[in-house]
C-alpha cells in the first residue's frame, strides 16, 4: 500500500489471497510483485467507513526472462543455490528498490543454471552471489523482440581477502567502536554493492573481493576518515591496502556577493551519477512506523565558517563536489560546482551570490548598539 514515500507491506497468503485494512477516504496505489514476476500499480479510489471490496484476481505477467548458468571460476564446476539478483527498475534508482526489497531473483539449480523472470525491457544488471565467492556483475540490455535473452554461463571466484590498514588515522573514542572499512564494488556508494568490515586496531578484514576497481574506505559513523581507490589483482590470494587521512588541506574564503560570510557552514557533496535518494516510512500491519534515509551516497563533509569567512578542512578527497553554504539563522545557498585538484594544498574563493548591508546602529545620543554581536561591528568598521 503506497503513498508517495510512505508504505505498508500487509502480508499476503500462499493462496495469494490478501485482506487489506485502508483508512476511509484514502488515496492511495496497491503496488504488486514478486521475485519472478513485473511488479504492477493499481490506484484506489477513495472509499467509505465499512465499505468492503473484492478486487478479484490481480494477475502479475511474467515479463522478459534471462537464461544463463553460474560455474565456478577455474574449474567450470556448476554452482546450485547462487543467488541471482537485480534491483527492479524503477523512478528511484537500485538503491530505493534495494532498500524496499523490490527486486527480481532467482538460484541456480544444481546443474548451475537459471531462469529470471519478471523483466522489462531496457538496460539490466545482473548480481551473482555464492557462499565463499566473489560477487559477479553481469550487464546486459533487453529489448522486447527478444522474450528470453540468454546471459551465458557466469563464473564466481574466490576473490581476494582486502587487509585494510588504517594505524595512521586519529579517532576519537565515540568513533572507535563504530568505525568499519568498506569495499564499495562499483564506486558509486550505493549500500547494495558495499562489502564492510569493523576497524579493529587499525585493521579490518574483508573477504571475497572480485578483482577489478573498487573504491576502500573507513567510515566512523557519517564520516568518511580515508578514501583510496585501488585496483584489485585478478588471482591474488590477499592484499593489502593502506587507508590514511592525506587528502589535501583545502582552505579559503566564502563570500556572499561582495561581503565576507559572517560565519555559518559549509556543506561539501560529492558528485556522482544521478541519484534518487529518499526518506522512506514504512508501517507496519500494527501501525508502528519506521523512517530510514537511502540513496544519498558519499556521507557528506560539513566544514565550519570563521566569522571573518575563512575555512580549512582536510576530510576532501581530489574530484568534483558540490558545496553550500548555510549562514547564520538562514538557509542555504544555492550550490557551487568545485574541482579539488590532486595536490597538497588547495586554496578556493567560493563567491555564493547575494549581497550584504553595511550600516551603523546608534542610540538617540548617537552612540552606538550593539545588535547581533559581531555582524554589525564589523560593517560600521
Amino acid at each position: 500500500i503506497a503513498e508517495g514515500s510512505r508504505s505498508c507491506h500487509p502480508t499476503v497468503e500462499e493462496s495469494g489471497r490478501f485482506l487489506l485494512d485502508l483508512p476511509p477516504g484514502a488515496k492511495v496505489h496497491l503496488e504488486a510483485g514478486a521475485p519472478g514476476a513485473v511488479s504492477e500499480r493499481w490506484p484506489v479510489v477513495p472509499g467509505a467507513a465499512g465499505e468492503w471490496r473484492d478486487l478479484g484476481d490481480l494477475v502479475l505477467g511474467r515479463g522478459l526472462e534471462v537464461t544463463g548458468r553460474v560455474v565456478a571460476a577455474g574449474t567450470g564446476e556448476p554452482l546450485g543455490g547462487a543467488r541471482i539478483w537485480a534491483p527492479r527498475p524503477g523512478p528511484f534508482g537500485p538503491e530505493v528498490a534495494w532498500a524496499r526489497g523490490d527486486l527480481v531473483e532467482t538460484v541456480s539449480g544444481g546443474d548451475g543454471r537459471f531462469r529470471l523472470s519478471g523483466l522489462q525491457a531496457g538496460p539490466l544488471l545482473l548480481r551473482v552471489d555464492a557462499p565463499a565467492r566473489a560477487r559477479a556483475h553481469r550487464d546486459l540490455l533487453l529489448g522486447d523482440e527478444e522474450p528470453v535473452a540468454d546471459a551465458g554461463e557466469i563464473a564466481l571466484a574466490r576473490g581476494t581477502t582486502v587487509h585494510v590498514v588504517a594505524a595512521g588515522l586519529a579517532l576519537a573514542d565515540a568513533e572507535r567502536h563504530t568505525a568499519e572499512a568498506t569495499v564499495d564494488l562499483r564506486g558509486e556508494w550505493q549500500a547494495l554493492d558495499l562489502l564492510r568490515a569493523p576497524l579493529r586496531e587499525g585493521r579490518a578484514t574483508v573477504r571475497h573481493v572480485p578483482p577489478g576497481p573498487v573504491l576502500v574506505s573507513v567510515q566512523a559513523g557519517p564520516r568518511v576518515l580515508c578514501e583510496q581507490a585501488v585496483s584489485v589483482p585478478a588471482g591474488e590470494p590477499e592484499i593489502e591496502v593502506e587507508c590514511d587521512a592525506d587528502g589535501p588541506e583545502v582552505s579559503g574564503t566564502v563570500w556572499s556577493g561582495s561581503y565576507r560570510a559572517p560565519g555559518g557552514s559549509l556543506t561539501w557533496s560529492r558528485e556522482q551519477a544521478p541519484r534518487g535518494g529518499r526518506i522512506l516510512t514504512n508501517a507496519s500491519p500494527a501501525g508502528l512506523e519506521r523512517q530510514s534515509a537511502v540513496g544519498g551516497g558519499r556521507p557528506a563533509v560539513l566544514v565550519p565558517v570563521a566569522p571573518d569567512g575563512s575555512f580549512g578542512t582536510t576530510e576532501l578527497v581530489a574530484g568534483r563536489w558540490t558545496v553550500t553554504w548555510s549562514a547564520p539563522g538562514s538557509g542555504l545557498s544555492p550550490p557551487l560546482e568545485v574541482t579539488i585538484p590532486a595536490v597538497e594544498r588547495f586554496e578556493v574563493a567560493l563567491r555564493f551570490p547575494g549581497e550584504g548591508l553595511a550600516g551603523r546602529v546608534v542610540d538617540d545620543e548617537g552612540e552606538p548598539v550593539v545588535v547581533c554581536g559581531d555582524v554589525f561591528h564589523r560593517a560600521a568598521d
